[in-house]
Formats: structure tokens, C-alpha cells, sequence
């Protein structure tokens, strides 16, 4: 039985308001806390001027502006930025070569300078960290960050392009592209710069119309397939409330990214309602059990996080969950190719109008095999799910009675070593910055957990079951799906290879003349 840890909060939206300090990085000096941007793009295209907007009047101090200049001309260089606000995480800004000749560098040079910078901060990968620990370092801050890969560890992009250029380089954008790989792309903020300024007294309207324009043909013609893979589309009008929007962005899409990475997972390009018939022999089927408005959709919905509410996910679970099964497939794009998760959402029960031995039965016959595909129904004659999160609300006072006793239904649902695939869950945490969450209720809480775990959940614990609590973080909704995840892995020998390709440790040396942009990169990105 495990109990959940203690949680690193590191996600939440920035304040440019609250910023304490400003302070160049090097590259070795980076932790674990630390959210990592590129700031990248043309000469020109207004990249310092980006991070001189953020960090404002910071930035006139000698040693932040001596680390900028000249060195961004030729080298990647970072400033970290820290907040009065203790709890939030350091936010790392990294100012990149222009991507093209102006200071007799190429492509392959700039970018081969972030390719670089990236390996002094150990950030590479390393054949001997399987994929399911590269995010491990999210749930303790003593976690070596040389665990994580080098685009992974990276947050995401902002790849800045002048809206009043006429010309496109397509050579550098499709290397770009390779660079990222589809994976990062769902990280890329594709930020238009220099936009005329309404407060400027030589603004003339005609050049926002053909700015307006020129934005239109770079999303139709040149940014669709980056579009198409994720990335975003923004402006930067050279002010802080519109650079803290862009970052902001990327926490929100990085939300959505690292702990799910965790489980070996990439990042969800998609959500879409299933039926029975639609499962196949690669999904992770995890159920979602509890009395009614015990938060089932809630935590359903803080694992899907901004896919909840597209393709009107969040309003079809909502009209068919309390009387019916309503799953959702979670499909993820990542180079791995890596296995989807489908959440069931399954009717409450109340133990006057539906019992629990109902809605189990119903789960059951929802599993019927003739809705099933063939090679499904032959997998699933032993299992038909990978495992049960059963929900129980630490607020209520006491258990009616104990949680899924009915083994025969059980072990048709996820074969004989049904404990080992249930997760009981305790929700309604109230939040610990709550005033009204005194201490006597903390403790009141706590002993009603203990109690749970040691009476109402022991027998099935002892036999394998876990007990988590959910806090309405995404971090905890992973941890509680996490044995799941492992124990269908596992019975299926299916675990992720996420071992490096090169020797660990190495640096690379990029040679300007390598014709073969796509085995430059694969030299180093994991």
C-alpha cells in the first residue's frame, strides 16, 4: 500500500509584476525548479528586446546587460528570473543566435549553439534512465536533472519573426522544424514582432492591414504543418502584459506535457468519445468508480486538462455520466508511438437507486464481447480493463460500507489479481491555503485517511491495492494512475525504451558542411 507523497507544485501562471531578481545563468547552474524557454528567431527579429520587456527595468543592471551583449550574436545565453512569490518556480530565459548569416554563422551554427548549451547543463540523454523516470525530478527536488532528456527538460519555444518582413526562409524553418520534432512542436509559440505601434504618431492603419495580411499568408503557407502539430500562433506588441501572455501559454501547454511524460506518455494531441467497440489491444483502460459527486469528471478532466473542454468533451460527460458509461480516448503524439489512455466515467451510486454491484454489473456488460474487436476479446479473457481508481470523499463521515466486495464481477472485469489493478482514492481535499482549513480539520482529515486505509481498504490493500489522495493537481491524478499504467505494462512486457542512441555524456561538434540536417539532429535529441 502507497500512500501519496508529498507533491512539488511547480505549474501556475506568471506574474512579470512579482519579479524579485534577475540574474545571468550559466548553464551548470541550472535546478530542477528552473522552467527553461528559448527565445529564438532572425536577426533582428527582436529577441533580446523580448526578454529586455520581461525582466524591464531589471535589465539595466550592469551584469544582466553585459551577459547579453554581445554574446547572444554567437552564443546561447540565459538570464534567470526569480519571484517574490517563494512558491513559484524560477523562470529561465534563453536569448539564441539569429538563425541566419548576419554574424557569419549559419543555421547550423545557431542552432548548434543551443544543441551546446543544452550539453553544458547536462541535459542529455542517458541510455542507463528509462523512459518512465526522465520526469521523475517533478516529484522531488533532490532529483539529479541530468535524468532528464535535452529538448524535454526544454519548456517550450518562442520563435520570434518580424511581421513587417516580405520574404519567408523556408530552409530555415523546415531545419527549425526538424530541430523541435512533432513532439516540441505542441511547445512553440510562433510570435509575430514589430507590429505597428496605434500610439506612434507616424502609425498609419494601411501598414497594420498589410501586416495583417503578411501574418495571414505565414499561417496559410509557411506555419501550417507547425500549426497542425501544435504550435501556437501570437503576437508581441512590446509590452510585458503581452510577453507574460506568450510565456503563460506555454506553462498552460507544459501542464498538459511533463507529468503525463512521467509515465512514459507524450504530450495529448487529441480527446474523443469512444464506445466499447472502439478499444483496442493497445489501449490502458482505467475506470472511474464512487458514490455521485465524488469527482469522478474532476479528476477526468484534470488529466485531460485544456482537452476537456474541446469537441465538447466536458458538455457530453456531463449529460450521459450519471446514467450511463461514457469513455474517452486520450491520444497522444509523441515519436515513440507510445500507447493511449481511455477514462471511464462510470454512474454514481447512491446505495438507494443504484448500488455499487450495479454499476459494476453494468461496467461488465458494457465489456460485453460481442461489442468487442476480435483481438481485444481474445486479450481480455483474462482482464478486460488495466484497473479501477475508486473514489471515497475524505469529507464524508463515515463508509456505508466497504468498497468492492463483489469478486466475482471483479475478476471478470480485471482477472484474478483484481486488488493490484484498484487505486482507492480519497478527493474533496480542501486546499491548504484555505484560511477556514484549520488545524483541527487537518487533523480530522488525516484520521479519517489512516482510518480508511487501516479498516474499511486494509484486506484489499494487503493484497496489493493502492491508496492515494487526489488534490486536484495534475501531478496527484498521475501518481493515482501510475500503478495502473505500470501493472498493464508490465503483463504485457510492453515497456518503453527510452534509452539513448549515443554515447552518454558526449558533446557534440557540429560541422556547418553536414549536408544531412535531419543525422545532425538525431545525434543529439533524444
Amino acid at each position: 500500500m502507497a500512500d501519496n507523497p508529498t507533491l512539488v507544485h511547480v505549474y501556475g501562471n506568471f506574474n512579470f509584476d512579482g519579479i524579485h531578481e534577475v540574474e545571468p545563468v550559466d548553464p551548470s547552474q541550472l535546478v530542477d525548479d528552473d522552467m527553461v524557454i528559448l527565445v529564438m528567431g532572425l536577426t533582428g527579429a527582436g529577441k533580446s528586446t523580448f526578454i529586455h520587456t520581461v525582466v524591464a527595468g531589471h535589465y539595466e543592471s550592469n551584469n544582466v546587460q553585459d551577459s547579453l551583449i554581445p554574446d547572444a550574436a554567437t552564443n546561447a545565453v540565459a538570464l534567470r528570473i526569480l519571484f517574490r512569490d517563494a512558491a513559484k518556480r524560477n523562470l529561465v530565459l534563453v536569448d539564441t543566435p539569429g538563425l541566419d548569416d548576419a554574424y557569419g554563422t549559419s543555421t547550423y551554427n545557431a542552432m548548434g549553439a543551443v544543441v551546446e548549451w543544452l550539453h553544458s547543463a547536462g541535459l542529455k540523454c542517458s541510455s542507463t534512465v528509462p523512459a518512465s523516470d526522465h520526469y521523475s525530478w517533478l516529484r522531488t527536488k533532490n532529483s539529479r536533472t541530468t535524468k532528464v532528456s535535452a529538448m524535454r527538460r526544454i519548456s517550450g519555444i518562442i520563435f520570434l519573426h518580424r511581421i513587417t518582413d516580405t520574404r519567408v526562409s523556408k530552409s530555415v524553418l523546415k531545419r527549425f522544424q526538424i530541430l523541435c520534432g512533432d513532439d516540441m512542436l505542441s511547445r512553440v509559440m510562433l510570435t509575430t514582432t514589430m507590429w505597428p505601434d496605434k500610439k506612434d504618431s507616424s502609425y498609419n492603419q494601411r501598414d497594420e492591414k498589410d501586416c495583417e495580411l503578411r501574418e495571414e499568408k505565414l499561417i496559410e503557407d509557411y506555419w501550417t504543418e507547425m500549426i497542425a502539430s501544435g504550435s501556437k500562433v501570437c503576437r508581441f506588441i512590446q509590452t510585458r502584459k503581452s510577453a507574460e501572455e506568450i510565456v503563460n501559454q506555454l506553462t498552460d501547454v507544459e501542464q498538459s506535457l511533463l507529468p503525463l511524460r512521467s509515465l512514459g506518455l507524450g504530450h495529448i494531441c487529441n480527446v474523443e468519445e469512444i464506445h466499447a467497440q472502439d478499444i483496442t489491444d493497445d489501449d490502458i483502460v482505467i475506470v472511474i468508480m464512487g458514490q455521485t459527486g465524488v469527482g469522478k469528471s474532476t479528476i477526468i478532466q484534470t488529466l485531460v486538462g485544456p482537452q476537456y473542454t474541446r469537441n465538447q468533451t466536458r458538455l457530453q460527460l456531463q449529460q450521459s455520466s450519471a446514467n450511463e458509461i461514457n469513455a474517452l480516448r486520450v491520444v497522444f503524439q509523441d515519436h515513440h508511438g507510445l500507447t493511449n489512455l481511455i477514462l471511464i466515467d462510470t454512474p454514481g451510486y447512491d446505495n438507494v437507486y443504484r448500488t455499487e454491484y450495479q454499476v459494476l454489473e453494468t461496467i461488465v456488460n458494457w465489456f460485453r464481447p460481442e461489442t468487442l474487436k476480435a483481438v481485444v476479446r481474445k486479450r481480455n479473457a483474462a482482464e478486460k480493463i488495466s484497473g479501477i481508481v475508486y473514489l471515497h470523499r475524505i469529507t464524508d463521515i463515515r463508509l456505508f460500507c466497504i468498497p468492492l466486495t463483489h469478486s466475482s464481477l471483479l475478476i471478470d472485469l480485471c482477472g484474478h489479481d483484481f486488488a493490484n489493478r484498484i487505486v482507492f482514492t480519497t478527493t474533496m481535499w480542501p486546499d491548504e491555503n484555505n484560511p477556514a482549513y484549520s488545524d483541527e480539520l487537518k487533523v480530522e482529515y488525516e484520521q479519517r485517511h489512516q482510518e480508511l486505509m487501516d479498516s474499511h481498504w486494509k484486506e484489499m490493500a494487503d493484497s496489493g491495492a493502492s491508496v492515494f489522495r487526489f488534490d486536484k493537481t495534475l501531478l496527484s491524478a498521475v501518481e493515482i494512475i501510475r500503478p495502473l499504467v505500470a501493472t498493464k505494462r508490465q503483463s504485457h512486457r510492453s515497456v518503453v525504451d527510452g534509452g539513448g542512441t549515443g554515447e552518454e555524456g558526449a558533446i557534440l561538434q557540429v560541422n556547418i558542411e553536414d549536408p544531412d540536417w535531419e543525422a545532425f539532429v538525431e545525434k543529439w535529441k533524444c
